[in-house]
């Protein structure tokens, strides 16, 4: 019920504010009754002047609240949108340099033959433990030691690592790529919302 209050306009509770007031003045100075003692108007005067001051006072407060609310707002809305316009524009960045990281890795790949011709990959005796070793590396787990690695040759061939080397240092960057774009969009939201 008290929720209806806020949409009566505030010259309402100012007008019975002052009414009360005005009320409170009259019955302390004007009722006089020979049957009722003079005291009871003079208590009940004060207690509408006191009501009125009281009503008076609780619309000053709330309209400052409310002032001070609609301020918030205001700031939460301005900071929301530079926020966006922070992640935005970093989002852009980010974007434009993976795309750059990718494309330089797959020239990179692409000339895996020229750097490493098939003469060389008939020479070169990639053995399984080097397999193995690889994959644990890529996985960060521990080669079981307790294995026996077969020194043969694995039949993965030096230019298949050299891709997969190019590969794997491709997304290593972009990775790393994504990592410097958050912390430089976690540092100026910091900046953005840690303003004095």
């Amino acid at each position: 019920m008290i929720w209806l209050l806020n949409f009566l306009p505030t010259w309402i509770f100012q007008a019975v504010a002052l009414g009360l007031m005005v009320l409170g003045v009259g019955v302390h100075m004007f009722v006089r009754h020979p049957i009722v003692p003079s005291i009871i108007p003079k208590i009940i005067g004060a207690l509408l002047v006191v009501a009125g001051v009281f009503l008076s006072g609780g619309i000053w407060t709330q309209r400052e609240f409310l002032d001070a609310v609609q301020k918030q707002k205001e700031e939460i809305a301005r900071l929301e949108q530079a926020s966006k316009e922070v992640t935005t524009k970093i989002e852009k960045v980010y974007i434009e340099k993976t795309k750059i990281i990718k494309e330089k890795g797959d020239v990179i790949i692409e000339k895996v033959p020229e750097y490493i011709s098939k003469d060389a990959d008939a020479k070169c005796d990639v053995s399984n433990g080097f397999v193995v070793l690889h994959n644990s590396a890529v996985k960060n787990e521990i080669p079981n030691t307790t294995r026996e690695f077969n020194e043969k040759s694995s039949g993965v061939e030096i230019s298949t690592v050299g891709r997969t080397v190019a590969e794997n240092y491709t997304t290593c960057n972009e990775v790393r790529e994504q990592l410097i774009s958050l912390q430089d969009w976690i540092k100026q939201q910091e900046k953005l919302h840690n303003k004095p």
